[in-house]
């Protein structure tokens, strides 16, 4: 069996990456936010899929050892953040709407992060990539220009801190459309194995001198 992957986010991100995975031969252990039940799902195409509560400390802390007893390690775990779009004005969003966003992307991603990191220094290996993308042809809202570079310093920071653990972590962003190269150059710096701690990897499409507006 090759690596161990569990990935977590956006769904069209995560479809890329498991087929990526698929192809280098490791396996995608597919993170769901939790809707009716709570239990483990198999996949009919060798693919494992794992319910979660985002809102939930001991959710996040069972979907990680669901992965660690099924299959005994996690070798990676990818990350994904894309800003929905929440066309509200800030000062017209109620409360649980605004409590929402917090609960998954920031207390949720916390809780998981926590789990994932003891995972990783326990059995001395792995590697966390932070996957950002912004869309450039529309302004954020404030609460998700605030998710976001929420999650890229604390990743950041993240990544200097555990710098001499065993432990490799990465931040990727882009606010290019084009996926497809954007995991291309993801992959590219995986591959080549040389992090530089607290550094955030950001890939910007190139563009031709004709791209620009006169």
């Amino acid at each position: 069996m090759g690596k161990i992957n569990l990935i977590s986010g956006d769904q069209q991100f995560s479809e890329i990456l498991k087929n990526r995975i698929r192809r280098s031969g490791g396996l995608p252990v597919n993170l769901l936010e939790e809707t009716e039940i709570d239990s483990n799902i198999e996949s009919d195409e060798g693919e494992s899929q794992i319910l979660w509560n985002k809102r939930s400390s001991l959710s996040a802390r069972n979907a990680v050892l669901s992965c660690i007893n099924r299959y005994e390690r996690i070798d990676e775990a990818f990350i994904c953040y894309q800003p929905e779009e929440l066309n509200r004005a800030f000062h017209e969003m109620s409360a649980p709407v605004y409590d929402l966003q917090i609960d998954r992307w920031i207390r949720g991603y916390g809780y998981l992060l926590k789990e994932l990191l003891h995972v990783f220094i326990k059995q001395k290996s792995g590697r966390l990539s932070l996957i950002l993308s912004s869309d450039d042809s529309r302004l954020m809202t404030p609460l998700e220009s605030a998710v976001y570079s929420y999650l890229r310093t604390f990743i950041k920071n993240l990544s200097s801190f555990y710098q001499d653990e065993p432990v490799s972590i990465l931040c990727f962003e882009t606010d290019s459309r084009n996926t497809g190269e954007f995991f291309d150059y993801i992959f590219r710096i995986i591959d080549d194995g040389k992090y530089s701690p607290g550094k955030v990897y950001k890939y910007s499409e190139r563009k031709s001198l004709f791209d620009f507006k006169r």
